[in-house]
């Protein structure tokens, strides 16, 4: 991370601190500065700001904990991969006209870290398959299963959270659909991942090389499938 990064991090959180301050110095009653807060387009602004920072944070701390140091070219793919995340995670609810500290508008963002670091993972098992120093190998395994696993039940809590959602809310379907097919994604990424863990030590040893290119057939054909199956499922709830 850099110097200039870590300046607005530090910035991002100590700024709206200090707005509240200053507005509890001239309110003194809770429900007025509730109120001015609410109503000031500066204290919102400044709050998107240090969720988007706070989403940051995020990122530096999943990444630090489950891939470690990354080599030259994670960092390239990440760097290249992260703008489509970006898009992919945020067009839906800017369509549908979502505020960003509203509860669809958190959860887009924290996707947009969802998402890279599930690309970061896809790139951490073609790492595994050219590295051969045990001492360097079984750390990267052992933190990448323990991502795999941590986010597959992430990722099922929701999908099936907005699937039984969209039971009990007759309105914003189309944007459940849009972010329950992004998670969908997610999920069938991770077990397609697990899948290629599991072949990888077979295929050094010589056994089941082509099962891998089957199995990513069918993944492939799980993942256009989820479109039609996510769609009749929300509306038929």
């Amino acid at each position: 991370m850099s110097a200039l990064l870590g300046l607005y991090l530090l910035l991002s959180f100590a700024i709206p601190v200090g707005v509240v301050l200053e507005y509890a110095s001239v309110h003194k009653e809770f429900f007025t500065l509730a109120v001015e807060l609410t109503n000031s387009p500066l204290f919102h602004l400044l709050c998107v700001n240090s969720f988007i920072a706070l989403a940051w944070v995020l990122w530096f701390v999943a990444r630090a904990t489950f891939f470690g140091k990354l080599n030259r070219t994670e960092s390239d793919a990440i760097r290249n991969a992260a703008p489509m995340c970006v898009v992919e995670s945020l067009i839906c609810p800017f369509y549908f006209g979502v505020p960003v500290l509203g509860p669809a508008g958190v959860v887009s963002i924290l996707t947009v870290v969802v998402a890279v670091l599930h690309r970061l993972a896809q790139e951490r098992i073609g790492t595994l398959q050219i590295v051969e120093e045990r001492a360097t190998r079984i750390p990267m395994l052992i933190r990448l299963f323990l991502f795999l696993y941590v986010f597959f039940a992430i990722d099922l809590y929701v999908v099936f959270d907005l699937v039984g959602a969209s039971r009990h809310n007759g309105g914003g379907k189309s944007l459940q659909y849009c972010i329950a097919l992004l998670y969908s994604q997610f999920l069938i990424s991770i077990l397609e991942m697990f899948t290629q863990l599991l072949f990888l030590t077979a295929s050094k040893e010589g056994h089941y090389r082509s099962a891998p290119y089957y199995f990513e057939m069918f993944y492939s054909f799980a993942k256009s499938m989820a479109f039609f199956v996510l769609f009749y499922i929300l509306r038929a709830a």
